[in-house]
């Protein structure tokens, strides 16, 4: 046999000159469309496992495009029945409610820990608003005239959003420390403790958030004021008459009836923000 017979002989099992069962021609036809002979003698390699290469499956752009579709209904389907198969499962869920116990009367000590904490954490702001408030006074006396009145609702208004963030730092600082011991004792990761610049930090940008709306009711309420007034006011509470209700006086309580409902707002925003940034 020559060199150039050895090249170009068939992989495989020597060909037979008797005929072939159906069988047979079966198991020929599965063995050209697995073994990929062209390429092994195009390539020069002795082929894979048991000297032949497996073909390549080939994915045409019709079957691609049909894969993508399948993958979009099937993904679809996955998110309508897993919202169904979770209220399923939370319907038979029943609130439980804790058993009253002797021993949690004691528990009340802890608000003396928690009230240091809060001071510790709130004094800066509110020494900052109190010397704001007095500097607000002293210029009204000292300077005569409407220039003393404004710089001192001026510096009112800067106390007050002292006040507020300061308000905000305690809550940021009660429910980030909540949360923290909660991840000591759950598994997965552990909540970040906030120290005083992480709180002041947070509590700022919840105040940009909430800004807005109290420069809308505070304007509004203020617009009062001036009308009431006829001019700047003391910031003293204005004598209204009942039976002369003047648009000064529905600015006013609609300013300060917001101003209220805000404030009790700025509770529930934060523990929200905070557990959820946390």
């Amino acid at each position: 046999m020559s060199r150039d017979d050895v090249g170009t002989r068939r992989r495989g099992p020597p060909p037979s000159s008797r005929e072939h069962s159906p069988r047979e021609q079966e198991e020929e036809e599965w063995y050209g469309d697995v073994v990929d002979s062209d390429g092994d003698q195009q390539d020069g390699n002795d082929g894979g496992f048991s000297g032949f290469t497996v073909k390549r499956p080939q994915m045409h752009h019709a079957d691609q495009t049909e894969g993508e579709q399948w993958e979009r209904y099937f993904d679809k389907q996955y998110h309508s029945k897993s919202a169904a198969k979770r209220k399923t499962i939370e319907k038979g869920w029943q609130e439980r409610s804790e058993n009253f116990s002797i021993s949690s009367l004691f528990e009340g000590y802890k608000i003396l820990n928690l009230g240091i904490q809060s001071l510790m954490f709130a004094t800066p702001l509110i020494f900052l608003s109190l010397c704001l408030i007095l500097g607000g006074n002293s210029a009204q006396n000292s300077v005569e005239g409407s220039t003393g009145l404004l710089i001192n609702l001026i510096l009112f208004i800067l106390a007050l959003c002292l006040s507020t963030i300061s308000l905000i730092q305690i809550l940021v600082h009660a429910v980030n420390q909540s949360l923290h011991n909660r991840s000591l004792l759950s598994d997965g990761q552990d909540v970040p403790l906030l120290g005083w610049s992480g709180t002041f930090k947070l509590s700022c940008t919840l105040f940009m958030e909430m800004l807005l709306t109290f420069v809308l009711v505070w304007s509004i309420e203020i617009i009062g004021l001036f009308l009431l007034a006829e001019g700047v006011p003391d910031l003293s509470i204005p004598a209204m008459d009942s039976d002369n209700i003047n648009t000064g006086s529905i600015l006013y309580l609609l300013g300060l009836a917001g101003s209220l409902v805000a404030s009790i707002g700025v509770l529930p925003y934060t523990i929200q923000a905070t557990m959820e940034r946390s």
